[in-house]
């Protein structure tokens, strides 16, 4: 029987590029047994209508970005939830550390 390594890189905090646009990386999470990065244009940042998209690694550097509307509901709530979780512990956290 073989061993297979995956190497996983975090992206989180980091500007990838994509369709000639630079997307900020909020969160890397896994859904499904695939990873994720939720990110947002950086050039919407400021602007009242913020691009925001889930890219996946499809080999190497190259992504690809969800476009079936039910996956992507379905990985923004994820995402929120993975959220909240670490808004809820960090919060318990310093509460409990003072």
């Amino acid at each position: 029987m073989g061993m297979t390594e995956s190497v996983m890189l975090n992206f989180e905090d980091t500007t990838v590029k994509y369709q000639d646009k630079s997307f900020y990386v909020v969160k890397q999470f896994e859904y499904n047994n695939k990873s994720y990065l939720y990110c947002i244009d950086v050039n919407t940042v400021n602007s009242e209508d913020k691009e925001y998209a889930f890219l996946y690694r499809v080999d190497g550097d190259i992504f690809n970005h969800v476009q079936d509307d039910a996956l992507w509901d379905e990985l923004f709530d994820h995402v929120a939830s993975i959220c909240t979780q670490e808004v809820v512990a960090q919060a318990i956290d310093e509460t409990f550390k003072k």
